[in-house]
């Protein structure tokens, strides 16, 4: 990495851990009913969708402290009381309630400055209850996800021993240019 991760401790990490949930996978539009030749529904299943956010994306590095106020311009994680409209597809303000969910309406949630952000856009509304300020480590993971992909091309393929998942890439390269080596 070219910037060693923050460590948090107990306290804040309580704080700012409900923004983070896994992906969001829902129906919309529960059947396909069309029976015309020409309509056709597709399906999309993306491939490689971690690595993607990883070399593309910016991520936080240093905790930089509490706020009660938003902060446009740091990346920031905020406990939020928010207004959702009523729409089809509401935004990523999430609740747990045994599982994860999207209302509409006014609900309590922690939230991302990305997250805000978008719901704005949206419509949404908030009240900032309190905030946790980090700042932007720039690309962090680029070189790391991309020396995964180099090892990945050269490993052989279906091998149990993939090379490519090694969190230990100084190792996982060597491999790497023993097998090509080898061929």
């Amino acid at each position: 990495l070219d910037h060693g991760l923050p460590y948090l401790s107990t306290e804040i990490d309580k704080h700012i851990r409900p923004a983070y949930f896994g992906g969001r996978t829902e129906i919309f539009k529960p059947a396909f009913r069309e029976k015309r030749r020409d309509k056709r529904l597709y399906c999309y299943d993306v491939n490689s969708l971690y690595p993607y956010v990883m070399h593309e994306n910016e991520f936080p590095t240093k905790y930089l402290g509490q706020v009660n106020q938003y902060v446009r311009d740091h990346f920031g994680i905020y406990d939020v009381e928010v207004e959702v409209p009523q729409m089809h597809i509401p935004p990523l303000c999430k609740v747990r309630k045994g599982k994860l969910i999207f209302p509409v309406g006014k609900f309590r949630t922690t939230l991302t400055s990305a997250e805000i952000q978008y719901s704005k856009s949206l419509g949404c509304e908030f009240r900032i209850l309190n905030g946790w300020l980090f700042e932007n480590g720039g690309k962090i993971f680029r070189r790391f996800v991309r020396s995964l992909y180099r090892i990945r091309e050269c490993s052989e393929k279906g091998s149990i021993d993939n090379t490519a998942f090694s969190l230990n890439t100084r190792k996982a390269a060597s491999s790497c240019e023993a097998v090509s080596r080898r061929r």
